[in-house]
């Protein structure tokens, strides 16, 4: 993936299932910088300001629900997005909104 950002250009990613390694590796940097060089060959005169691992827990689906507790209290869940976390974010954020929409008659919520 390619993200710009305001100054930055973020590039990504790998998929390894059950790597939980989050140090850089070469072989990993220079993978990306490959295939973002191939999407956008402008990027071959950028500055590479650093490298970060991020680790994306995935399940086979998107918890996206709202489960009522033994004592009728509302849990959301919003989980599972896996490296689609922020392509996903503001569509799952709306269905969530709708969801909570529907209980704010019945609860008080609050931010702690």
């Amino acid at each position: 993936y390619i993200v710009p950002r305001q100054r930055t250009v973020l590039l990504g990613g790998t998929s390894v299932e059950n790597d939980g390694d989050i140090t850089p590796r070469s072989a990993d940097h220079e993978d990306i910088l490959e295939r973002g060089l191939q999407l956008l060959p402008d990027l071959a005169n950028a500055k590479i300001i650093g490298q970060k691992v991020g680790l994306r827990p995935a399940r086979s689906s998107v918890r996206l629900e709202i489960e009522m507790t033994e004592n009728d209290r509302p849990v959301v869940h919003n989980y599972g997005h896996g490296g689609c976390g922020y392509t996903l974010s503001y569509g799952c954020a709306e269905d969530i909104v709708k969801h909570v929409s529907k209980l704010k008659n019945k609860y008080v919520f609050s931010g702690s």
